[in-house]
């Protein structure tokens, strides 16, 4: 079974956050990435993950497990300093405590031997996730929304610097959200090719 690990989400979360992924190399099967996460079917193991508790709770009664068995939301921010509790201001006054956790974390809590897919969107949080991964195991594909306009072009170059060492080809790159003809995202997609 094939493996995607989605990192940012939303309540209105369906699709991949992939743009063009369909011009990844036959070679490592993700040109057969479903879209849409009612179509995983039986080859694909989704895991969603998100910091945002509503969004979390809305995904749960949006993909039941009865409907969906291979589709899993997880609570968690993902970030380099687990020891710092991060407080999700959703609920007003009273926030919530949601678990601090690094990649390495996530990927063996949820007892996956490999990674088809990674999907970074974390508005920013980018760098400190993969630059603190071990790279112990290599995701087949990267998709990563690169944050912080007006930093943009320095930050597509250090994540660029910090996954291509680790045998990896720059396969995609596209100036995403757009306002007023300045791109406020850039979108990366690598693959393992070691």
């Amino acid at each position: 079974m094939k493996t995607c690990i989605q990192i940012g989400l939303n309540t209105t979360t369906e699709y991949l956050y992939v743009t063009g992924h369909q011009e990844v190399p036959d070679e490592n099967s993700i040109t057969a990435l479903p879209d849409n996460i009612t179509d995983f079917g039986n080859e694909w193991m989704y895991y969603g993950v998100d910091s945002d508790v509503f969004s979390i709770q809305s995904l749960h009664y949006k993909f039941p497990l009865t409907e969906y068995p291979n589709v899993r939301f997880v609570l968690a921010a993902i970030e380099r300093q687990k020891e710092l509790p991060f407080m999700n201001s959703w609920f007003g006054d009273y926030g919530v405590f949601v678990p601090m956790i690094t990649l390495n974390e996530l990927i063996t809590g949820l007892n996956v031997q490999d990674v088809d897919v990674l999907v970074l969107d974390v508005e920013g949080a980018e760098f400190h996730i993969l630059n603190s991964y071990d790279w112990e195991i290599h995701p087949k594909f990267i998709a990563v929304e690169v944050h912080v306009y007006p930093y943009l072009e320095e930050n597509v170059k250090i994540i660029k610097d910090i996954v291509i060492p680790q045998g990896y080809k720059l396969s995609h790159e596209e100036d995403t959200n757009i306002r007023d003809g300045i791109s406020h995202t850039t979108e990366l997609q690598f693959t393992y090719a070691p």
